[in-house]
């Protein structure tokens, strides 16, 4: 099983999802809540991964800045968000 494939498995993204939902269900940087995501991903779901696995999914970031941190590769951080319509 590839990185990938590990990624996008169901446990690791139940556990993702738990671990959202148990930080309180705040919304992130895109103000999005969590009862918008789980609606979001029901519908969406099957669409987002097939673009994830042929490389077609592009996410918007939101929130950027400038870092003189050497873990940020290119000296600025950013957040991606889920497009929500």
């Amino acid at each position: 099983m590839g990185l990938l494939d590990r990624i996008l498995s169901r446990s690791n993204l139940r556990r993702a999802y738990k671990q959202v939902v148990g930080n309180g269900g705040s919304s992130g940087v895109d103000g999005v809540e969590v009862t918008d995501l789980a609606d979001y991903l029901h519908k969406n779901w099957l669409r987002i991964k097939a673009e994830i696995e042929t490389g077609v999914y592009r996410p918007q970031a939101v929130l950027g800045w400038k870092s003189p941190s050497r873990m940020a590769a290119h000296g600025y951080w950013a957040y991606p968000r889920l497009s929500i319509d």
